[in-house]
């Protein structure tokens, strides 16, 4: 009897490590990523160090991808693990940028909150959970170069 429990447990172990492995049938499923790059104008100025997110639409696999706009405005996009690139579907574009309440930069060595901190770009382009936003993309399997304009404040 301990040798057949034995036999069975090593088997119900043997599957459940498999199981693991193979992540039970909802393994994360690997994509090719495409470059994007792109530019954002707040008014007629480029939007300095700003963040940059696209957000998969309903439909879209992967997890989307951020970037950071720099001096002109420009950004990349990366995925997880800052691997260059998204995977191509339909994604809701959002930006965002924190500054103290008279729209300076905040300094050097202090937090958003140390400085209360607002965010400058209108909620309807920082929002990703909108019914209705603004910037939806569709990136092709070639990637792609997007150009926004948020109105100015």
């Amino acid at each position: 009897m301990p040798q057949c429990f034995s036999r069975r447990a090593s088997v119900l172990a043997i599957l459940l490590i498999a199981s693991a492995a193979t992540g039970c049938g909802s393994a994360e499923r690997k994509f090719d990523l495409v470059p994007v790059t792109g530019k954002v104008y707040m008014g007629k100025e480029p939007l300095k160090r700003a963040s940059v997110v696209f957000t998969p639409r309903k439909g879209t696999v992967g997890i989307g991808g951020v970037g950071a706009t720099d001096d002109e405005g420009k950004f990349t996009l990366s995925a997880k693990g800052d691997a260059p690139g998204i995977e191509p579907g339909e994604y809701v574009v959002t930006f965002t940028k924190w500054a103290q309440k008279d729209g300076s930069p905040i300094p050097e060595g202090k937090t958003a909150a140390d400085v209360e901190a607002v965010q400058i770009v209108p909620a309807a382009y920082s929002d990703a959970n909108l019914e209705s936003p603004p910037n939806v993309v569709t990136v092709k399997k070639e990637g792609g170069n997007f150009d926004f304009q948020i109105p100015g404040r």
